[in-house]
């Protein structure tokens, strides 16, 4: 029993430590969001592509990699989330 409690364990341990790590990736992503936001005030320019040192499309980026975090992290809340990592 105790051999088969150990990967349990161990998908535990894994999940705890991405969400771990994807909370923190959120967080950044959200610091880079106001950068760039402040970038885009500092410049002048209220959205101004010509004026803004970030190009449009790399600030669009931000929507995606939050939407990408978001996916994620709802799969790891999810309890049947071990089929992913052990096959079954």
């Amino acid at each position: 029993m105790n051999g088969d409690a150990e990967p349990l364990l161990r998908f535990s341990e894994a999940k705890k430590v991405l969400g771990e790590i994807y909370t923190d990736l959120g967080k950044h992503v959200d610091e880079l969001d106001e950068v760039y936001k402040g970038i885009g005030a500092r410049t002048g320019g209220a959205g101004d592509a010509a004026e803004s040192l970030v190009p449009v499309e790399q600030a669009e980026e931000i929507g995606l990699f939050r939407d990408s975090i978001r996916t994620i992290m709802e799969t790891f809340r999810r309890d049947n989330m071990k089929v992913v990592f052990f096959g079954r």
